[in-house]
């Protein structure tokens, strides 16, 4: 075992005698108090309890951009899902890295249990998301740009109440009134 008697200052990797040396980034530091704004995402079908997402900003060369962002919920089971999303999110803007690209690839994940439409953000026509991960992307998307970036697939009314439809286990269904072509 070494003992370290001094304030260490930098490393480098070993690998089979072959000397890695790490990729230096700029991060930038976080400052005593940061602005933010916080979402709610309510899944209608597949989740009991919402989603809180908190994305936080910081003014830099006269921009507001964003700096980090957090989830809170009680659905145990996505959890991992998004702390992943929010660690991985968090150290990009942080490095300053344009995310527009992993947004829309978020968007094209798939749900076993098929998709369902929501209500946008700023209030537009509801749009489908494939999964919760392709919505919590849509706000995030809107939150920095201020645009749209799921294409919306076509709406078809409820036959009984004319209210929102979605596909469940390959079946018709209103989210309104239940009304399933199924049966």
């Amino acid at each position: 075992m070494i003992k370290i008697n001094k304030k260490i200052t930098g490393y480098k990797i070993a690998c089979n005698d072959v000397e890695v040396k790490p990729k230096t980034m700029i991060t930038l530091n976080r400052p005593e108090t940061v602005s933010g704004v916080t979402y709610k995402i309510k899944q209608p079908l597949m989740y009991e309890h919402g989603i809180y997402l908190t994305i936080n900003s910081i003014e830099l060369e006269g921009k507001t951009i964003p700096f980090e962002l957090f989830f809170n919920t009680k659905n145990v089971e996505i959890v991992p899902y998004l702390n992943l999303m929010a660690l991985t999110l968090t150290t990009l803007f942080r490095n300053k890295i344009d995310i527009t690209h992993l947004l829309v690839e978020y968007n094209t994940i798939h749900d076993i249990r098929g998709g369902y439409r929501a209500k946008s953000i700023n209030g537009e026509k509801p749009k489908w998301f494939n999964h919760i991960i392709g919505e919590i992307s849509d706000v995030i998307y809107n939150h920095i740009n201020g645009e749209e970036v799921i294409k919306v697939s076509k709406f078809t009314p409820c036959p009984e109440c004319g209210g929102e439809t979605t596909l469940l286990d390959n079946c018709l269904t209103c989210l309104d009134c239940g009304f399933s072509k199924c049966g």
